[in-house]
């Protein structure tokens, strides 16, 4: 448990400490050894899934102090937690519960406006369909699919075992 909270809060340090030099330059530079490399590889990975998971959370009223996250990165570095075990693990259940139930939120708001936005659509296409089945050569299913013959074809029809080929233009209202 402590791997996993240690990962999560180094991958909230790189994040974070991202987002506060928005402004400032670029001042890092590629380490040289093989070794640093490969260090500093691990922490741009882990910075950039963090930031992803923290990009998921905008639009809820989640929000992660900054400071906190690299003092804790910090002291978990060092081993030296202010928190005991049982009150991290406690802590880190509550932050989950809460991201759960602001995702849940989220993804309800998400679905509503989606229902809506499919209503109005929903009510183009009608029109568009009903405007559309009275225009000439416009064939019209019993499915409700409707098809305009552009040159008919001559000729045979083809049979089961013939291989034919077709040119259609297919489109979504």
């Amino acid at each position: 448990m402590k791997k996993i909270s240690l990962i999560a809060l180094t991958t909230i340090l790189f994040v974070l400490s991202g987002c506060t030099q928005q402004d400032e330059e670029k001042t890092s530079t590629l380490p040289e050894s093989k070794e640093d490399q490969m260090a500093y590889a691990l922490g741009v990975m882990q910075g950039e899934s963090m930031a992803n998971n923290l990009a998921s959370l905008e639009g809820t009223k989640i929000s992660v102090a900054p400071e906190q996250v690299i003092a804790g990165f910090a002291d978990g570095l060092k081993q030296n937690s202010q928190l005991d075990d049982k009150t991290l693990q406690s802590i880190m259940a509550e932050f989950r519960g809460n991201v759960t139930l602001a995702m849940q939120k989220k993804r309800k708001d998400e679905e509503a406006k989606q229902a809506e936005s499919a209503g109005d659509n929903m009510a183009k296409g009608t029109v568009f369909l009903e405007e559309n089945k009275s225009k000439e050569g416009v064939v019209t299913l019993a499915s409700g699919l409707q098809y305009k013959i552009i040159h008919a074809g001559e000729g045979m029809s083809p049979s089961i075992t013939d291989r034919v080929k077709v040119h259609y233009k297919g489109t979504l209202i």
